[in-house]
């Protein structure tokens, strides 16, 4: 089984090789520099949105300090006020 694979694959590399249409080198790089750039350019973008993120998220807990809690309102005297 192994050895038919084999002898397949061994001919289509050795038979012809199939036509390239010309110009097509040049517009595979074009096409892939401007995917690289969009993946470049998306990445910049959630990295700067994280750290917007973090940024507004560190001036929100200092300003509202979540880590302190107000003092409970004593209760009132046994008696009074009933």
């Amino acid at each position: 089984m192994a050895d038919r694979r084999e002898r397949g694959v061994r001919q289509l590399l050795d038979g012809p090789h199939p036509y390239v249409p010309p110009g097509l080198v040049e517009e595979a790089t074009v096409r892939g520099g401007r995917l690289l750039r969009r993946r470049r350019l998306t990445r910049r973008l959630a990295l700067a949105a994280a750290l917007l993120a973090v940024a507004l998220f560190t001036v929100w807990a200092v300003h509202n300090r979540p880590w302190q809690h107000e003092p409970a309102a004593p209760a009132p005297p046994p008696g009074i006020g009933w």
